[in-house]
């Protein structure tokens, strides 16, 4: 793990229907990056990843960067590849990475990230 503190805020809101296609991007990449191993539970996975599930009356994820999940390192290809997968099924919402000064957009099926320019992600 990297010694310098990443300071990872998220929040990214359950979609409001399943994905048009039925199938969940997030399930396979969960499953590429090993988290989705242990009898193939998605929240359980989800949280080995680093996420935080916070249920309430439309659930949504925080990031909960632990040492073995997505953001160990910060914020990485494998973690902005996981952003893209919940975009496309329509998660929504926004994550700052304060020590780079990057931030992530969801929303509307697509992946922003904003640093020093704009960039299209997916």
């Amino acid at each position: 793990m990297n010694a310098m503190r990443h300071n990872i805020t998220a929040r990214i809101s359950f979609p409001a229907s399943p994905p048009v296609e039925g199938h969940f991007v997030s399930l396979a990449c969960l499953h590429e990056h090993g988290y989705l191993r242990d009898g193939g539970d998605y929240a359980r996975a989800l949280t080995k990843a680093g996420f935080d599930v916070v249920v309430g009356e439309r659930p949504f994820l925080e990031v909960c960067a632990t040492p073995r999940g997505l953001f160990a390192d910060g914020v990485d290809h494998a973690a902005e590849e996981m952003f893209g997968a919940l975009a496309s099924e329509g998660f929504e919402g926004v994550v700052r990475e304060s020590s780079t000064g990057r931030s992530w957009y969801l929303s509307g099926g697509r992946l922003i990230c904003l640093s020093e320019g704009l960039e299209m992600c997916a």
